[in-house]
């Protein structure tokens, strides 16, 4: 069982989200950044980690803010929401970049805040946390 972490990124100045939309062999969803906790990481440390390989986007340890934690699918996750005060450009980089073709595809994408929880509809409940969260 492998432990994740994840991050809400919240654009302030737009309420919006950092999502993730992916399209995987006919399958199409939404994603929240982040990844597998590696030996002798954080939670924290992923989520840095992981925006900064997949994204080229860089979050400072003092902006991550626990959401929550949970149990989902046999496995733990921790979940984290970042406020950022600037609008950063997205892009695709790393292992996503590589794996890309037309039938797996890995898009970032700005969401309104109210409608994580419509995009996120496996996540639920921690997405109502995020549109409940006092900025």
């Amino acid at each position: 069982m492998r432990s994740c972490a994840r991050c809400f990124v919240h654009d302030c100045q737009t309420d919006t989200i950092l999502l993730v939309e992916r399209f995987k062999d006919r399958r199409h969803y939404w994603t929240v950044p982040g990844g597998g906790i590696l030996a002798g990481e954080t939670p924290a440390k992923t989520v840095q980690r992981e925006l900064d390989e997949e994204l080229l986007f860089q979050v400072q340890a003092d902006q991550l803010e626990l959401l929550t934690r949970v149990v989902r699918l046999g496995q733990p996750e921790t979940y984290f929401v970042a406020d950022e005060q600037v609008t950063p450009e997205l892009s695709v980089h790393s292992v996503e970049l590589a794996r890309s073709t037309a039938t797996n595809r890995y898009q970032p994408q700005w969401v309104p805040r109210r409608d994580v929880p419509a995009k996120l509809p496996y996540l639920a409940d921690v997405a109502r946390l995020v549109v409940e969260r006092e900025a």
